[in-house]
């Protein structure tokens, strides 16, 4: 009785860390969601801010009209002719460059922290006394084995989805400044696009290239980590 209760005390610490790991990937996974959408939306208005639409302009105008508590057509007018539209273009760049490199550390973290998760999880099935199933195993070995074609393909979608507007996004500011001429908001705008791909691109492989590799890792990191019986009673 003496020897089961510190493989009990054990057991218990593992699985109480393990429920507090999982607790931080879920809620890293809802930060990681709302930035993936507030990207969305922000890159969506700048798109439509940059490709000089009149409609567009009118409406942004009306919003902050709104906003600010004035109803006086002559005032919103020249609230029109006032507004720096190219700088509110760049501080959307800026903000944009926020939510990507929030986005890549948040992702890469996840994937990071389900590594450990794996450890974690084959480190309580060796101590419950589990020689083969997927008791416990959740996160890593029955994920790994369970996961049909269709949910591999979500990263594809996703992927294409933030790196088109993105693109898409920069490609029209590019041309506007390429038909105003050099200013400092060119130069400005330049830095941030580039700091913008960048993390674009650290994203990409991370979600299409070290997706694809961290089951490997997981084994390799289970392999190499020490056991239940290795590092304690």
């Amino acid at each position: 009785m003496a020897e089961l209760q510190p493989q009990a005390s054990r057991v218990d610490l593992l699985v109480d860390h393990y429920q507090k790991t999982h607790e931080l990937v879920q809620d890293l996974w809802r930060q990681r969601n709302s930035f993936f959408m507030w990207l969305l939306v922000i890159v969506g208005i700048a798109i439509l801010l940059s490709s000089d639409l009149q409609d567009t302009d009118s409406l942004l105008i009306t919003i902050l009209a709104s906003l600010l508590g004035i109803d006086d057509p002559a005032q919103i007018d020249h609230l029109q002719h006032i507004f720096p539209y190219s700088l509110f273009q760049s501080v959307l760049l800026f903000v944009t460059l926020y939510l990507m490199a929030n986005l890549f550390s948040r992702h890469s973290t996840i994937l990071r922290l389900y590594g450990y998760l794996a450890i974690l999880e084959h480190e309580i099935h060796q101590a419950l006394g589990f020689t083969r199933g997927y008791i416990f195993l959740r996160e890593s070995d029955f994920y790994t084995a369970k996961r049909n074609v269709f949910q591999r393909g979500t990263k594809f979608i996703y992927s294409a989805m933030v790196s088109l507007m993105i693109m898409g996004f920069l490609v029209v500011r590019g041309l506007e400044h390429a038909s105003i001429g050099v200013n400092a908001f060119m130069f400005i705008d330049s830095i941030l696009a580039l700091a913008v791909l960048y993390y674009l691109l650290a994203y990409l492989n991370i979600v299409l290239r070290r997706e694809a590799a961290v089951d490997r890792e997981i084994e390799e990191t289970v392999a190499e980590a020490p056991t239940s019986k290795e590092v304690g009673p």
